[in-house]
């Protein structure tokens, strides 16, 4: 957490742009996008809406989602998309790698579930993206769509 402060500002609330965080995230995969010719798409709808909310939950956020992608569409046989939409003001974005396992779908986000086979997968990543969402009056969840996996994040009512 620490080190992300001096690139995305003290966690405080305050307004901004998920889109413009999204495609900042994005940058720091610029070589792997570029390596793996990965399109990335996101919604011009978006590059005006501003939210006033903790940026740094939405940067931690987009950072996993999107080193998941990278990770699986590297691993697959198909081009490359990752995208960034909203749908019934919900932020979604999903991606052209492969399905998650239904089996898993409803447990991802629960701490130490991976289906990475590497030796240092954690199942940290969108464990730690849930409780920051969480705290922060969002929540997040995932489902298997036609063209991928897509996870959507979502304000919560209470919020």
């Amino acid at each position: 957490r620490g080190p992300l402060q001096p690139a995305i500002g003290r966690s405080r609330v305050k307004k901004f742009t998920p889109y413009n965080t999204f495609l900042k995230v994005c940058n720091l995969y610029k070589s792997d996008i570029e390596d793996y010719k990965i399109n990335i798409l996101a919604d011009k709808r978006l590059e005006n809406s501003e939210i006033i909310d903790l940026e740094y939950a939405f940067w931690i956020s987009f950072l996993n989602i999107i080193n998941n992608a990278v990770y699986w569409i590297k691993k697959s046989e198909k081009p490359g998309e990752i995208r960034f939409f909203i749908e019934n003001e919900n932020f979604i974005i999903s991606n052209s790698g492969p399905y998650i396992n239904e089996e898993l779908i409803d447990q991802i986000f629960n701490y130490g579930v991976t289906t990475r086979t590497e030796k240092n997968a954690t199942g940290l990543g969108l464990a730690f993206t849930q409780s920051v969402l969480s705290r922060n009056n969002w929540s997040i969840s995932a489902e298997n769509r036609k063209n991928g996996p897509a996870f959507i994040i979502k304000k919560d009512n209470n919020g």
